[in-house]
């Protein structure tokens, strides 16, 4: 379904705001002196699974990157139809 380019942009930054939140609240926790183990044990396994959905978002990144420079390509050539 082709998405305009301010419906990527706003659903890009909704979700690497969600993911880095939540990476940076179990890193939070993982490196406190204060937590009991299991905590920090479950925090550091959070953690690790955020990571990776950050790379997957950096991934996701691109081929929204790309998608924006094909909208972009295709307004600019309905702007010059247009002409």
């Amino acid at each position: 379904m082709p998405r305009t380019k301010t419906e990527t942009a706003i659903e890009l930054v909704r979700v690497r705001v969600k993911a880095q939140t939540r990476k940076d609240a179990a890193h939070g926790i993982a490196v406190s002196d204060l937590s009991k183990e299991d905590e920090k044990l479950e925090a550091q396994q959070q953690y690790a699974e955020f990571a990776r959905e950050e790379a997957d978002l950096l991934e996701k990144e691109e081929s929204d990157t790309k998608e924006m420079e094909r909208l972009k390509r295709q307004e600019s050539y309905l702007q010059i139809d247009l002409l």
